[in-house]
């Protein structure tokens, strides 16, 4: 996940399976959150879509199904749970990219934010408040 800004612009790439979040004071200086990217999962319709066209199969195994993955068309063996990355060369030729999505936010001026990359052990909302409690140190002010 790479951020950068360019004045009041926050431009993202994101390749894998995390997301960005961010932490906004609201008009009453309460901390909100704010999902900026998502997770790019195998599951997700167009992720999956390309990698049927391309011989790829994406499933759960039953002991973890709240985990797709990415598979071999003709191996059993557990595989990648993103459907783009970088470097994984067995699966390139069955749809796993690594072309990262682009997306882009305004951000309001004087805001307080904080920008996360975020794996899928806690909830959006779980991550901005226990932040939110260090934002002394943790937050910063878009100007």
């Amino acid at each position: 996940m790479l951020f950068t800004f360019q004045g009041s612009i926050l431009f993202m790439s994101n390749i894998g399976d995390s997301r960005a979040i961010m932490g906004s004071n609201d008009s009453n200086d309460s901390m909100v959150t704010i999902q900026l990217t998502i997770d790019l999962k195998p599951d997700l319709p167009r992720e999956a879509e390309r990698i049927k066209r391309c011989k790829g199969r994406v499933f759960a195994l039953q002991d973890e199904p709240e985990v797709p993955r990415v598979w071999l068309p003709f191996d059993d063996a557990p595989r990648l749970a993103m459907a783009r990355a970088f470097g994984d060369f067995c699966l390139k030729d069955y749809g796993v990219i690594s072309i990262p999505e682009f997306s882009h936010r305004f951000l309001q001026t004087k805001t307080s934010s904080l920008f996360l990359p975020l794996m899928d052990c806690h909830s959006n909302v779980t991550i901005i408040a226990k932040v939110s409690q260090h934002r002394a140190f943790a937050a910063f002010s878009v100007s």
